[in-house]
């Protein structure tokens, strides 16, 4: 009885709190726009458009997003962050849209209003006379010189993807159809040009295989761990409170990822779910070089690495709700985030486009057909090697966990009632 009391009125405190803080927020996002309408000169135009948007995305967006914008998949470190996360690719898709009605030399003023250093910015194509020169000499000095930061950008990048999907036949198959893509745009993008070993050794096995093996080796060790979280308050040691503040941005609890079995386990639904998941990877991946080229900016600037950082922090939320999507046939609807994402790639393969689209229209088409083709193919060829070969993400003989028991059961379930309910 005393701890239904108890329950009851820690209820109607965060009741208060959230009311109060709703009324607070508001009135500090009407006391700062107020400040910053009232307080602003009208005489440079550039300026006031930049400070408006930035005074959208940071004064109202963030708020907004903190009070209204769904929590997703994840707790930790606080849902708080995730709905900023929500709310800023929200924004970001927004830019795009606005982007898609703007001109190349609006697009190229706003970015050098932001930073003068792109002024004088060339492609990369424009400083480098000749790509994929000498292949024939392979040692492992010309291997180990080619060992620079974006090698270790690959490695350390493949590691987290194998800590967002938690198989390595479908990480394997996404590496290795990369490659493809990078070879079937090198009409477009002459920066794809690589030598055999650099494609092959130094990215697949090197680099993106060192990436995944220790990926899934982080991914083993955050499973097999036991999770028992109690409250700060309820901890007396400072030591152990500051421990316990620090462990708050690990995971709550870690589970295996069957893309196998699930929602879709026809072989073709399976294909498409994964082909889906594929073919976005490498819209993504081709947009940032896309972006470089078309807008000319270098690889190394800020704009680049940071929407890379950007879009890598958005697509976990994403890559949770889509398994779920595929997976679990409770789920009758895509998630928010997973759906705000796809939608943010398809706007943004649309800017890529209309402002390449003198150099998309010399593209080979066939060259993009064989693609396409060569993706669903990769789709089909990992799920199979998944299926047959049992190459999928969890350690010998750790047993499944109640979730993942209750939900076989259900399915089993649902489907020996069907079968029944045909024979009647």
């Amino acid at each position: 009885m005393e701890e239904a009391e108890s329950r009851e009125s820690k209820n109607d405190v965060a009741e208060i709190i959230s009311a109060q803080s709703t009324v607070l927020s508001t009135l500090l996002i009407g006391v700062s726009l107020g400040y910053i309408c009232l307080t602003r000169s009208d005489e440079n135009e550039e300026s006031n458009i930049f400070h408006g948007l930035i005074t959208c995305a940071l004064v109202v967006g963030v708020p907004i997003s903190i009070m209204l914008f769904p929590n997703g998949p994840f707790t930790r470190p606080h849902p708080i962050l995730w709905r900023i996360v929500f709310g800023a690719l929200f924004c970001y898709m927004l830019a795009l849209v606005f982007m898609l009605f703007c001109s190349m030399s609006q697009i190229r003023r706003a970015m050098i209003f932001i930073d003068p250093s792109l002024k004088d910015a060339k492609r990369e194509i424009d400083m480098v006379e000749a790509y994929a020169e000498d292949c024939s000499n392979v040692t492992l000095e010309t291997i180990w010189a080619s060992l620079d930061i974006f090698a270790f950008a690959h490695f350390w990048g493949w590691g987290m993807k194998a800590l967002m999907i938690r198989n390595y036949g479908i990480c394997w198959t996404i590496s290795v159809t990369w490659e493809i893509t990078e070879v079937m745009f090198q009409h477009i993008l002459p920066n794809f040009k690589e030598c055999w070993w650099d494609h092959w050794i130094l990215d697949v096995v090197v680099c993106n295989g060192g990436g995944i093996w220790l990926g899934m080796i982080v991914g083993q060790f955050l499973e097999l761990r036991r999770y028992r979280w109690e409250s700060v308050l309820e901890i007396d040691s400072r030591k152990k409170k500051f421990k316990r503040c620090l462990l708050q941005f690990t995971p709550e609890s870690w589970g295996r990822m069957d893309w196998i079995h699930g929602n879709y386990r026809h072989p073709i639904g399976r294909t498409l779910a994964l082909f889906i998941i594929m073919m976005l990877w490498q819209i993504v991946e081709l947009n940032t070089f896309f972006s470089k080229h078309f807008f000319r900016y270098p690889g190394h600037n800020w704009m680049c690495w940071g929407r890379i950082l950007f879009m890598g922090l958005c697509s976990m939320p994403a890559i949770k709700q889509w398994y779920i999507y595929v997976t679990d046939p409770r789920c009758k609807r895509l998630g928010n985030h997973c759906w705000l994402y796809i939608m943010t790639v398809l706007v943004e393969t649309l800017v890529q486009i209309k402002f390449g689209f003198e150099e998309f229209s010399r593209a080979n088409i066939s060259y993009i057909i064989q693609w396409v083709v060569i993706m669903f193919i990769g789709a089909f060829v990992g799920l199979m090697l998944n299926v047959y070969s049992g190459v999928y993400y969890h350690p010998k003989g750790y047993p499944a966990n109640e979730d993942e028991i209750e939900l076989d059961v259900n399915i089993n379930k649902q489907q020996s009632s069907k079968r029944s309910a045909k024979i009647d």
